[in-house]
């Protein structure tokens, strides 16, 4: 048998619902369940149902029921034409606090709330540790006791990636006590045991994703022997219990045309589906449990084609070596210092004064008659004009040579 590796949880059929705290550690879950091919019938009669449960929506992001949101979720990830809204109903769940609210009331809400987040694709964390915390060291859970509530929590804590703990699949099994391996449970007002269809059903498909696969076989072999003529099984609604036991047996690759034949039978000319047999008033219920019949997909495998992070390739850096770089050689532009030629000091010629010779003799006449003395006199001013221009002539030449 193949195991689940994803998987998708189940709605709450009927007013069982909700009942499951959970604890922690456990055992993986196992294999991969694939989605059969469907037919371009079998498609179109999936894509009416989803259509007319986007009706009832009428816009809103939920339905009154939490539960419900869950199940139209899954219902419209299986069939595949309303993406968008099934996006909207995953956004309500995560992020609305009435979600929260529902969600933890009891284990078996929880779970519901986990595998909705899982099948829009969206992070669970904020809901994973609500299905074991409060588990008994026995396995069971608080609320209403029940396998339905025990396989939706086995369910979302596969598709969650956590462990599922050995004691709360032995907890399950226990309420397999019908002698063909089928579900059972107790009927308060008789006291005797009444054989569970749905709480079968939900136990065979998380039997499947627990590994269990003997047990899960038995299950499976009870549910067929209890499979009405015409194809269904017989509840309170036989088209929300046919959805949920088709599932259970076509994620183990037996044969469930007879009974989505049925399915058709029981299709209204809206889409929707009736919660009676042969009913002629489409029910919510009925039609987004009922979808699994028809759709391929369910609790344990339907989602929006989330694909797992791809975990990178380690990558080593190339060794870069560097470029051997020769600097250029840089001449230095040669700084001749500007010639700075010294203003060449000549010494300011000292013209001696002349010294004329005392006279001799009586003191001239200052008249204007030439004498004798005047000769004399003419004689040394003539001399002395000449070594004033000597001296000149000397200075001037120094400056011409740079002296």
């Amino acid at each position: 048998m193949r195991q689940a590796h994803r998987l998708l949880a189940a709605g709450f059929a009927a007013s069982i619902a909700l009942s499951l705290p959970v604890s922690a550690g456990a055992a993986p879950g196992g294999p991969a369940l694939a989605h059969p091919v469907l037919t371009a019938k079998q498609q179109s009669e999936a894509h009416a149902a989803a259509d007319w449960i986007v009706e009832q929506l009428a816009g809103a992001d939920h339905f009154p029921a939490g539960g419900d949101t869950v199940d139209a979720l899954v219902a419209l990830a299986a069939a595949g034409n309303h993406d968008d809204v099934a996006r909207k109903l995953g956004a309500y769940l995560q992020d609305d606090p009435a979600a929260k609210e529902y969600a933890s009331v009891q284990p078996g809400a929880a779970a519901k709330v986990v595998i909705g987040l899982d099948a829009a694709c969206m992070d669970t964390s904020a809901y994973d540790q609500m299905m074991l915390k409060d588990m008994k060291d026995d396995g069971s859970l608080p609320g209403f006791a029940s396998a339905f509530n025990h396989s939706l929590v086995i369910i979302a804590l596969e598709r969650s990636g956590q462990e599922i703990p050995p004691v709360l699949v032995e907890k399950l099994k226990s309420w397999q006590t019908a002698e063909d391996g089928g579900f059972e449970y107790d009927d308060f007002i008789s006291g005797g045991k009444v054989y569970d269809v749905d709480g079968g059903a939900m136990g065979a498909m998380a039997l499947q994703v627990a590994g269990e696969d003997e047990a899960a076989e038995r299950a499976l072999d009870s549910l067929r022997a209890h499979q009405e003529a015409p194809g269904y099984w017989p509840n309170y609604s036989p088209v929300n219990s046919t959805g949920l036991v088709v599932h259970a047996l076509e994620i183990d690759g037996r044969d469930v045309s007879k009974a989505q034949a049925w399915m058709k039978t029981q299709q209204l000319s809206d889409g929707g589906f009736p919660a009676s047999l042969d009913g002629d008033t489409s029910n919510v219920m009925a039609t987004i449990q009922g979808m699994q019949a028809i759709a391929g997909a369910g609790y344990t495998n339907a989602d929006l084609g989330c694909e797992a992070e791809p975990t990178p390739e380690p990558t080593t850096p190339e060794p870069t070596t560097p470029e051997p770089t020769t600097p250029e050689p840089t001449t230095p532009e040669p700084t001749s210092p500007e010639p700075t030629t010294p203003e060449p000091t000549s010494p300011e010629p000292t013209t001696p004064e002349p010294t004329s010779p005392e006279p001799s003799g009586p003191v001239a006449d200052t008249g204007v008659g030439a004498k004798e003395g005047d000769g004399q006199l003419a004689a040394a001013a003539m001399g002395g004009l000449m070594v004033l221009a000597g001296g000149a002539v000397a200075a001037a030449r120094l400056r011409r040579e740079g002296k």
